[in-house]
């Protein structure tokens, strides 16, 4: 287990997104350093993963793309849609494709996330795969989501 600060133990410990938007609001690069080993830590909570890449994901901490990237495959549930939603903030064409099969996942949670870390990215390939979704998805919720977002442009 990653030996880390009073701040960062209460936003891992915290289930609520505005209190962790807030807290994550002025970390030090050690502070962000320390959640990417959460993330990285093979025998870490689920949970707690899925917060630290929620944390990440509200900073916009680039460095913690391919660490979120490769724990997806051992998270479920809220944690694959914390995940996604870190992606969305963080951007870029990697965040872009994984967003795009999490698009196709089977918990429509995580597809609603997986849409609206798209429309953040905002790209033409994003627009295109939010047309895909609004389009194609077996949830109706999904799919308006997905065509407010492309109308919206975000």
């Amino acid at each position: 287990m990653v030996e880390i600060s009073d701040r960062i133990e209460r936003m891992l410990d915290t289930d609520c997104g505005r209190a962790i938007s807030e807290l994550a609001t002025g970390m030090k690069s050690s502070d962000l350093a320390r959640l990417v080993e959460v993330i990285e830590d093979p025998q870490e909570a689920p949970e707690r993963v899925g917060r630290a890449a929620m944390i990440l994901g509200r900073s916009g901490h680039k460095p913690a793309l391919t660490p979120i990237l490769t724990a997806l495959a051992r998270l479920e549930g809220k944690e694959r849609l914390q995940a996604a939603d870190a992606l969305g903030r963080i951007g870029g064409t990697k965040a872009r494709d994984a967003l795009a099969k999490l698009s196709q996942d089977q918990d429509a949670q995580v597809r609603k996330f997986a849409a609206r870390g798209l429309a953040r990215i905002g790209d033409t390939k994003a627009q295109a795969l939010l047309k895909k979704i609004a389009d194609h998805d077996s949830e109706a919720f999904i799919r308006e989501i997905a065509n407010r977002h492309m109308k919206s442009g975000k």
